[in-house]
Formats: structure tokens, sequence, C-alpha cells
């Protein structure tokens, strides 16, 4: 349980940097997010879940 709520807590961090950092950059790529159709923004998150999975993977069997 421990490790979930760490693991949650930084994709927040992670997640909420760009808002901070630069709100006028986020809500210019949302903007252009929403110019996207909804199959290229299926193929966008099926890509980023790849991603996410390969680096999971990678950190768990081939990271000493």
């Amino acid at each position: 349980m421990k490790l979930a709520l760490i693991i949650v807590g930084i994709v927040l961090v992670i997640e909420g940097a760009p808002w901070f950092l630069s709100p006028t950059g986020v809500r210019r790529a949302l903007l252009e997010l929403s110019k996207i159709g909804e199959t290229g923004l299926r193929a966008l998150g099926f890509g980023c879940m790849l991603t996410g999975l390969l680096l999971v993977y990678a950190a768990i069997y081939h990271v000493s």
C-alpha cells in the first residue's frame, strides 16, 4: 500500500509540474490536442500506455 501511495504521489507531481511551470503552454497544447480526431487520440494513448509498460518492464527485469 505504501508503494502505491508513493507511485500515485510521484505521478501527481509529474502531472502537475507542467500546469505550474507553464499554464499557457499547457493550454496551447490542449487546444492542439482538441484538433486531433478520436482515432489519433486513441493511438496516442495506446503509445503512451505501451511506453509506460515497457519502462516498468525494463525497470523490474533489466535494471539491477
